[in-house]
């Protein structure tokens, strides 16, 4: 007889002949026995207004009335040969995760016949372990049923949500049964289950088509600030393909050098503002890398022999800021001069000179790339021995510190000790993934790699004191569009 009741309620009543044959969730338990017996305890709770039903069953299983056969099962049990399992087996003994060693013991089936199914605690094993999709195997989805009430009875009642449980039956009773077994397989599939669907369309011709859009999908049409303000070729410059540098002007004469123009502000570049020290938005320090690098290649030139910050680019809040790269012509090595200056837009059209450049950055642009490095990792990621740096708390530190990182620039998401080696894994966001493409590698995602120098050295800063990379050396791009890097930093 199922009872609507708690085990610890109906537990007390038990007597001799007869008990609990499952326990199927906080309420609901099964008593099982002799006919008297079980007749007396449900009674007993239809006095205190308990909902009871009888199963229609051929055996009282799961109770004393079993104990006469477990001799003779025990006996067929111990010539049966048993394996390890391939998959991980919640009991319905425990209700926990079954060892080997239980699920290959004769002792351990005989309990089966006798002791109570405690599905309840099983469906808790299962959430515990992080299982999020349930596919129930059986005539009708009873079990998943049962399985929602023992979830939402402590709270975890988001089904279908993200972090929710989902339960998918195979089979309904008066329902169609490959219209269900698909659906059923179909929902486990959505939630990360891997299905052969090959398998299940071959010889019939299927293909794949593209689906329609969707009304609702959280996707924004809002216009995307663009940081073309003009035709560069309407005002006598050649059209850039940087984001930053958006034009290029080619002094006359033979090679006299080139002039890279562009203009940053929050509105054209919002990205920018996710990058702030010590309160103001910065321009980071390696977008004169990427921009540098990217001069090199346009003047013919390998890399970066050497780059050198002298002065922060402070992006206003308001406005903005010319910005110019300009590339002297080669020398007798072909290395060629590059210096980064910017004015804010308050300068005057009729009178340029009243606000002065500033210069921020200078180096060398090299003919030749640096030599490529001889201690290159062996390809095993992470490293065989290394150790696990603990990340969390992380980029809260930092804005303690002064650095104000958004999402775009908090892309130190893994890293590890070998030896005086940190090595470390950087990414952008899903959501900016798109922009890799425009940079040759984009700025916050080398500027993420930086952010690993705090776990080597010694830091010597005094309290409110803020670091920013001073000198780049060797830069050779080799590849570009990366959304990923994995990088070893050396102290």
């Amino acid at each position: 007889v199922a009872v609507t009741a708690a085990e610890a309620d109906v537990r007390p009543l038990l007597g001799p002949g007869v008990d609990i044959a499952a326990v199927n969730g906080p309420s609901s338990v099964v008593v099982s026995g002799e006919r008297e017996a079980v007749a007396d305890i449900v009674s007993r709770l239809v006095e205190r207004g308990v909902r009871t039903r009888g199963l229609r069953v051929s055996h009282a299983f799961h109770s004393p009335l079993m104990e006469p056969m477990l001799d003779r099962y025990r006996e067929v049990l111990e010539s049966v040969e048993y394996a390890a399992p391939r998959v991980s087996v919640v009991s319905g003994v425990s209700g926990a995760v079954a060892s080997v060693e239980e699920l290959c013991s004769p002792e351990y089936w005989v309990r089966q016949v006798r002791e109570a199914v405690r599905f309840a605690d099983g469906v808790r094993t299962l959430a515990d372990m992080g299982v999020r999709t349930a596919l129930e195997l059986g005539p009708d989805a009873v079990l998943s049923a049962l399985a929602r009430e023992c979830l939402a009875a402590e709270g975890a009642d988001d089904f279908g949500g993200e972090d929710g449980v989902v339960f998918a039956s195979a089979l309904r009773r008066e329902r169609g049964e490959e219209a269900e077994l698909l659906g059923a397989v179909a929902t486990a599939y959505t939630r990360g289950a891997a299905v052969d669907w090959p398998a299940l369309f071959a010889g019939r011709g299927a293909r794949r088509v593209d689906l329609p859009t969707y009304p609702f999908q959280r996707k924004t049409y809002w216009l995307n600030a663009t940081t073309v303000t003009g035709d560069a070729a309407g005002f006598g410059q050649q059209r850039s393909t940087h984001p930053l540098l958006t034009a290029v002007v080619d002094l006359g004469g033979t090679d006299n050098g080139t002039v890279l123009t562009g203009r940053l502000s929050l509105t054209t570049q919002p990205w920018l503002a996710e990058h702030t020290v010590s309160g103001v938005v910065m321009l980071p320090g390696t977008s004169f890398v990427d921009m540098a690098v990217h001069a090199a290649a346009l003047v013919g030139c390998a890399g970066v022999g050497e780059l050198m910050h002298q002065a922060p680019l402070v992006v206003p809040e308001s406005g903005g800021v010319a910005l110019q790269a300009v590339v002297s012509a080669p020398d007798e090595q072909g290395r060629r001069t590059v210096e980064f200056y910017s004015r804010p837009d308050d300068a005057s059209d009729d009178t340029p000179g009243d606000l002065p450049w500033t210069l921020h950055t200078s180096g060398t642009l090299v003919p030749e790339p640096a030599p490529a490095r001889t201690d290159r990792a062996d390809g095993v990621w992470p490293p065989a021995g290394a150790e696990r740096v603990e990340l969390e708390g992380f980029y809260e530190g930092l804005a303690a510190e002064g650095y104000a990182y958004g999402p775009l620039f908090q892309g130190l998401k893994s890293a590890w000790r070998a030896g005086g080696d940190l090595c470390v894994e950087v990414e952008l966001p899903s959501a900016s993934r798109d922009q890799a493409a425009a940079f040759g590698v984009h700025p916050a995602l080398l500027d993420a790699v930086l952010h690993a120098t705090e776990f080597v050295g010694d830091d010597t800063r005094e309290d409110g004191e803020v670091w920013l990379p001073f000198v780049w050396g060797g830069v050779v791009l080799r590849a570009t569009g990366a959304s990923v890097v994995r990088a070893r930093v050396r102290s």
